[in-house]
Formats: C-alpha cells, structure tokens, sequence
C-alpha cells in the first residue's frame, strides 16, 4: 500500500474481507463481542496461513475522512 497507487477507494466500509478470514479461522458467530473473543483466541499462524493462501488479503483501502 506504500509503493504504487491504490487500485480503488472505497468510500463506505466493506468488511466482507474481514468476515472471510474469520470464518475461515473458525469464528463464525455473528459480529459482536463472542466473534471478537474468538478471534483473539486464534494463534497468529492460522492467520498467517491464511493471509498467504489464495484467498488471503483481498482487503482494500477505504477514504475514512
């Protein structure tokens, strides 16, 4: 995100990315305080595994003012 320009900006909040890696860390209740619990809770290398895998990292930059 540093070097080159940004491909988009987004002017509302997605979190559909966000929502994709936890389910895929295993927390899929719904958000709130329990999700956050969980995700907490995941070890760093489950994230890692998935951040590196094919459908890790899909988030964007958003214009938040």
């Amino acid at each position: 995100m540093e070097s080159g320009a940004a491909t988009s900006m987004q002017d509302t909040p997605n979190f559909s990315s966000f929502n994709a890696m936890a389910q895929a860390v295993g927390c899929n209740q719904s958000p709130g305080a329990i999700r956050l619990a969980c995700l907490k809770a995941v070890p760093g290398e489950s994230i890692r595994a998935w951040a590196n895998g094919p459908s890790g990292l899909a988030f964007e930059p958003t214009v938040d003012g």
